[in-house]
């Protein structure tokens, strides 16, 4: 409950402060936009159905509910470290090779958005085609990928393309323009621009973030796919997708 109203205030609050200057948004706030108005529609549509499951002590709407959570939840999810990906490679591009990138990139961003919610649409509706499976999580509240039961392909696909992929892409990047500005200074001595440093270091918080609260969620689903989540503390079996959904209010607050 205090990470919905959190997640909605803060969120609510960076949405309305970038649309009121959308026709100046730049690179990295239409990205931004995106991002904060993904994690408003899993607050407002999946949230809820969570606070009402710890009331009700079942999961709320039955089947149907569990069904509509578990898609919501992973959906923001995946469309969300995709944003950040991207986030991060934009910072490679206007860091590294930015006498090469155009001054004009609104169109290819936008596009890039709308490209990276379809793919996560196509990827996410695979369970309700049979190809994976949405349900209970251990302490059957709420719902998400029924790890135990899921094919190889369908979990190897999962964990490359919304875990490992982006990790690689977030890492690279950010050790290039490490390397990159180490070096510029060195050869220069210039320092690297104010407003595009404080730019680099947010998306590079978000991306930490995002990581950090995903990682042990991703850990235990991972055992539970292998047959050793006996080895998993209830504790942590429980507090896992916890934490994993409360990074809906860490990125505003980097923000």
């Amino acid at each position: 409950l205090i990470s919905g109203v959190g997640g909605l205030l803060l969120n609510g609050t960076v949405l309305v402060t970038l649309l009121s200057k959308k026709q100046k948004l730049k690179g990295v706030e239409i990205l931004i936009s995106h991002l904060v108005f993904t994690e408003l529609m899993q607050i407002l549509l999946a949230y809820p159905l969570v606070i009402a499951s710890s009331f009700t002590h079942e999961v709320f709407w039955g089947h149907f509910g569990c069904i509509f959570e578990a898609f919501v939840v992973f959906f923001c999810g995946c469309n969300s470290i995709w944003i950040l990906t991207m986030l991060s490679l934009y910072r490679y591009l206007k860091i590294c090779h930015g006498h090469s990138s155009k001054s004009n990139d609104r169109p290819a961003l936008i596009c890039t958005a709308v490209l990276i919610s379809l793919i996560c649409v196509g990827l996410c509706t695979a369970p309700l085609l049979g190809w994976g499976r949405f349900g209970q999580e251990i302490h059957g509240l709420t719902c998400a990928l029924d790890w135990q039961h899921l094919s190889l392909s369908y979990i190897s696909s999962v964990f490359t393309f919304f875990y490992l992929l982006p990790l690689f892409l977030i890492i690279f990047s950010f050790t290039k323009i490490i390397s990159t500005v180490k070096l510029s200074r060195l050869r220069t001595g210039l320092q690297v621009n104010e407003s595009e440093d404080k730019l680099t270091k947010i998306a590079l918080m978000m991306g930490a973030a995002f990581f950090v609260t995903w990682t042990p969620y991703a850990v235990v689903s991972l055992l539970t796919v292998f047959g050793q989540d006996h080895h998993v503390p209830v504790m942590v079996a429980l507090t896992a997708p916890i934490c994993a959904k409360s990074n809906a209010c860490l990125n505003p607050i980097v923000y």
